[in-house]
Order: structure tokens, then sequence, then C-alpha cells
């Protein structure tokens, strides 16, 4: 997590269901709030704040690593609410081209 006013594009903003999703993927994987942490490079502390206060602002980092953590192909599954996958779609596209800058898992 960051302060506030480091910088505008520091921020991811949700609809406020965020700490809904990644409890229960957690809880679906049968993985602690401290197994979560280590798997994603943050805090317990994050973790918990992430899954309990509605009003938490975490940085890209941070959701990136819950993302990963979590086994997720996108950002976007993380943060719910989307009928497509763009950044996976875009992977796919860029893979595909034979550029080779984004590795798929």
């Amino acid at each position: 997590m960051t302060e506030e006013g480091s910088s505008e594009f520091a921020y991811v903003n949700y609809d406020g269901q965020l700490g809904t999703r990644i409890r229960s993927l957690r809880e679906s994987q049968g993985m602690s709030i401290r197994g979560l942490a280590r798997l994603a490079g943050t805090s317990q502390e994050t973790v918990r704040q992430l899954e309990s206060d509605p009003r938490a602002n975490p940085t890209l980092e941070t959701l990136l690593g819950v993302q990963q953590a979590l086994g997720l192909a996108s950002l976007e599954q993380l943060l719910g609410g989307f009928d497509r996958f763009p950044s996976r779609e875009l992977a796919e596209e860029r893979h595909s081209a034979g550029d080779g800058q984004i590795p798929l898992a």
C-alpha cells in the first residue's frame, strides 16, 4: 500500500468488492492469509486490509502480486465486473505475433 498523494496513477479504483473476491479465491484454494501474503510479496496486514476494508486503495504492484499468487490469468479476473479480459487478450496477441515480450504461464 502507498500513502495518499504520491501519484494519482499509482492507484487502481475498483467497485469495493475486491476484498470479498480475494477472500473467496484464497479460501477456495485452501490458502491462509500468511500464505497469500508470502506468495504475493506483501505483508499479512496488507492482505487483511484488502479483505476487510472496502476503502483499501492498493497499488497496482500489490494487486498484480495478489493476482499472480492466486493463479489468475489477468488482473481483470481479480477486479471483477468485466465481460472479457483485455490484458490476457493482449498478451496472447503479442505472444502469437512472436515478439516474445510477454511470456505466458
